[in-house]
């Protein structure tokens, strides 16, 4: 996606290489899963908030209940708590479907549905172009969603595994109730699958956002496979999600990953060469 902002002053941002070994080795989360993946997308809206107070005002906030079992909330009550949005550029992306349906739990008397755990980890980087040569520049921050706290990329230290769990019904806050409709509004979701940016004076569009989402415990990931999951168990569960790779394509670069790992090269932060 893309957004165009003008500004009167155009001038570089100086911007991390993110794609430097040292800054690799200084931000990874070692809870991670390193090897192949498989990209789902998600859908990613975003709004422009200018300098014009007004554009505050035709914005009523959505706070939680809207879908709880025995909300106490009623939709006449909306319209009574108006905040409006901070200036700036407000993301908001969607989860994929199959990860916001619902099972019945075999073992429940009551028919009571049980839901997978969403990524909880979220990395978004802002892009736009460099004024004196090709070429981007970048910046980028990690949300973790459990905690609803913002880093800066190049400040953040994962903290581990997180046993706090998000779902389709559940934000992960214990003071709430389940909630049916929580992931549907920007103020519902907020600092879970949301993010607030306020580019610097300098930053001049268009801007380009990308987000991605992992999983603080790589064993909550649908798709996660051990080493005694067979193939064919793997690809059934693919399908039952709804998603599609093409077999030989994923067999072979499977193949070849599995070829090159004894002699990958990797450098450390000091520049040094070890064999794995």
């Amino acid at each position: 996606m893309g957004l165009s902002k003008d500004n009167t002053e155009e001038r570089d941002h100086e911007s991390l290489d993110y794609q430097s070994s040292e800054y690799y080795q200084s931000t990874l989360d070692s809870e991670k899963y390193s090897g192949l993946r498989i990209l789902v997308p998600v859908d990613v809206q975003a709004l422009v908030i200018d300098e014009n107070p007004a554009s505050t005002t035709i914005r009523k906030d959505l706070t939680d209940g809207l879908g709880m079992k025995s909300s106490t909330n009623h939709h006449n009550n909306f319209d009574k708590n108006t905040s409006g949005l901070e200036k700036g550029i407000h993301l908001h992306w969607s989860l994929p479907d199959a990860l916001l349906m619902g099972e019945i739990n075999p073992t429940s008397t009551t028919g009571e549905h049980e839901f997978s755990p969403l990524p909880d980890r979220w990395i978004v980087i802002r892009q736009w172009p460099k004024s004196s040569q090709n070429g981007w520049n970048s910046k980028a921050w990690i949300i973790e969603s459990t905690s609803r706290q913002v880093t800066p990329l190049e400040e953040w230290q994962s903290p581990g595994v997180v046993k706090t769990k998000i779902t389709a019904i559940d934000d992960g806050d214990t003071q709430t109730e389940e909630d049916l409709a929580w992931l549907e509004s920007y103020d519902g979701a907020k600092d879970i699958f949301t993010f607030h940016d306020s580019p610097e004076q300098n930053v001049i569009g268009p801007l380009n956002y990308l987000v991605a989402g992992w999983y603080s415990e790589k064993t909550a990931d649908p798709l996660y496979a051990s080493t005694t999951t067979k193939q064919s168990t793997w690809f059934e569960n693919l399908e039952k999600l709804g998603w599609s790779v093409d077999h030989k394509s994923i067999l072979n670069q499977i193949a070849k990953s599995q070829s090159t790992t004894n002699s990958q090269t990797i450098k450390s932060k000091g520049g040094k060469k070890y064999e794995s």
